[in-house]
């Protein structure tokens, strides 16, 4: 599985949407987000997760919330386990 991180899709580009592709070409596009500024990009992508340090609004408009927060590595414990890495 290949992934791609797309900056800037949030307002200031600190988390990334990740575009996720499968060999046999199937993509799953993917957002993570912190903050209210994110909650746009987190209901645009078919996969969505809100950092689990998120304000409640933001956690409620994703789909998933990560199980750690920005401090203890919450975004890369979750690219590392959709890569089956962890």
């Amino acid at each position: 599985m290949m992934a791609d991180a797309l900056c800037g899709a949030s307002g200031d580009g600190a988390l990334p949407s990740v575009v996720f592709s499968d060999v046999d070409g199937t993509v799953l596009d993917a957002a993570f987000g912190d903050g209210r500024n994110d909650i746009d990009m987190l209901r645009a992508v078919s996969q969505s997760w809100a950092m689990a340090n998120a304000p409640a609004e933001v956690r409620t408009a994703a789909a998933r919330v990560t199980a750690l927060d920005n401090d203890h590595d919450g975004l890369a414990e979750t690219i590392f386990s959709l890569l089956g890495e962890s």
